[in-house]
């Protein structure tokens, strides 16, 4: 009887042409952290009766079946755009000249449906598609000395079985800490900052309604956005402090520029138009200095028409 490697499962997804129905195969595959799982879980509902005798509870019945994911991955240009289509749900798309670069920007949608992805696992053991998947967090990461990080989660509605496929591989590519800078108020002056991170959860939900299936009906994003991060501070002056005392708006933007790509490079700019800081605590250390882990919120922006805009630059042609 044979067993199977962790090693050997592969993840992937595709877009939708029908929202709902799973794709055949994936279009782009990832590479993703070995604890990586996509859970279709089965709920009981149980009996709540008396008459047994006191010789043990009656079996439960079938109930909902759930589907939730999560998985991490290195945070690279060429593989985010799909999760930040899926959690942001408006996307823009522009051609950098007339060269092989493309400018691809992604704010919050009205919309309660955002795109849908089929997710896939392929395990060894069997292949499975998971329909309807919706990218509910994103939280990126970079400390002072590795590789960005993207950690992710996601709902979807049921569990098929598909066949197998030939995954396509790629070299990685991803952000480092050398890549990364930080902007507040349109300016690095002053600034000593490191170990970035920005968590935006767009609330989605499953939608559950009479629809003679134990499945649910659809997956929908009917909240605002809940959008948090932070990074390490050096304090070189109180400015920053006394911003977070006053109640001070701040516009904070983190830019990731990597390799070169055509007359541009493979990049990523997060703008957040509108941040309250909720933390600049005084008597932190940092490596022996005085520093501060910064908190803050980010929220709507009338002027901007967001609370968070994220544009990426590389190779793929649309969304």
């Amino acid at each position: 009887m044979a067993n199977y490697i962790v090693d050997r499962k592969q993840f992937g997804l595709a877009p939708e042409a029908v929202r709902g129905t799973v794709e055949t195969a994936p279009t782009k595959w990832l590479y993703v952290a070995r604890d990586a799982e996509l859970a279709y879980d089965l709920e009981h509902v149980e009996h709540e009766a008396i008459g047994s005798q006191n010789a043990g509870e009656f079996a439960p019945e079938a109930g909902r079946k759930v589907g939730k994911g999560k998985f991490s991955m290195d945070l690279e240009a060429a593989t985010i755009g799909e999760v930040l289509y899926s959690l942001m749900g408006a996307y823009s798309g522009a051609q950098v000249g007339a060269t092989t670069a493309y400018d691809h920007t992604f704010t919050k949608t009205s919309s309660t449906q955002h795109p849908a992805y089929t997710l896939f696992a392929e395990r060894g053991v069997d292949y499975f598609g998971y329909n309807l998947g919706i990218c509910k967090s994103l939280e990126f990461s970079l400390d002072n000395k590795g590789r960005g990080k993207a950690a992710t989660e996601w709902l979807f509605k049921s569990e098929q079985t598909r066949a197998a496929s030939t995954a396509s591989h790629y070299t990685p590519d991803p952000f480092m800490f050398y890549e990364a800078q930080v902007e507040i108020d349109d300016t690095t002056a002053g600034l000593r900052i490191g170990g970035l991170k920005l968590k935006i959860d767009n609330g989605a939900e499953a939608l559950w309604r009479y629809n003679q299936s134990q499945d649910c009906e659809d997956i929908i994003v009917a909240k605002r956005p809940a959008i948090e991060g932070g990074f390490d501070m050096y304090f070189t002056s109180t400015a920053e402090r006394a911003d977070y005392l006053a109640n001070t708006s701040k516009k904070i933007e983190f830019n990731l520029t990597g390799a070169a790509l055509a007359t541009s490079n493979f990049k990523m700019l997060v703008t957040l138009p509108a941040c309250k800081y909720t933390a600049v605590p005084f008597d932190g250390e940092k490596d022996g200095l005085l520093g501060a882990s910064v908190a803050f919120k980010a929220f709507y922006q009338s002027t901007a028409g967001a609370a968070a805009s994220i544009i990426v630059t590389n190779a793929s042609t649309t969304y």
